[in-house]
């Protein structure tokens, strides 16, 4: 269920704990549409221990305020690890150091990203800081190994307003064909 929009003085609070600026378009989304809570977007709250999206176990609220890393470094940083790989077999403790350096990485490609939606495998995000805020991913690395912007039909970057108001069928039509 949908909650009610939450007041510019709690939108500043939820700011000030993650040490961001939400990207403008989702401040007024929360600020003049809902807090959240429907099929689309996690709902935010304050609970005992702070503000937080219910339910969100994918955002690293700890590191929101990092930005948002670009692909080419998170590119770089894979292969870097992949030429790095130590033999399993002979090798198994370093092998397990290095896979712990993969868990890391794979970590930091959505710090500074706000976990919006799912589709059963793939996953929607929403920088929120860094040079990227107020721009959504499509996460496929369940399936593609990859994280890609999402962008409008026209090859924009999407907002958070369109994406929000959009049709998700053609929407996930073309992401899948990327």
């Amino acid at each position: 269920m949908e909650a009610p929009p939450l007041t510019a003085a709690e939108i500043e609070a939820a700011e000030r704990q993650f040490g961001v600026v939400f990207p403008g378009d989702y401040r007024d989304f929360l600020r003049t549409v809902s807090a959240g809570g429907d099929v689309k977007t996690p709902r935010l709250v304050r609970g005992p221990d702070g503000w937080s999206w219910a339910g969100d176990d994918r955002t690293d609220l700890a590191r929101l305020a990092e930005p948002f890393r670009d692909r080419d470094a998170i590119r770089l940083a894979w292969a870097d690890l992949d030429a790095r790989e130590p033999s399993r077999d002979e090798a198994p403790t370093a092998w397990q150091a290095w896979d712990g350096e993969c868990e890391a990485v794979h970590a930091l490609e959505t710090v500074g990203a706000l976990f919006l939606a799912t589709d059963g495998i793939s996953r929607t995000w929403l920088a929120v800081s860094g040079p990227y805020a107020g721009t959504l991913w499509f996460d496929m690395r369940a399936t593609a190994d990859r994280i890609v912007p999402i962008t409008s039909a026209d090859g924009r970057a999407m907002t958070f307003a369109e994406w929000y108001r959009g049709d998700d069928r053609a929407l996930h039509d073309r992401l899948y064909r990327c």
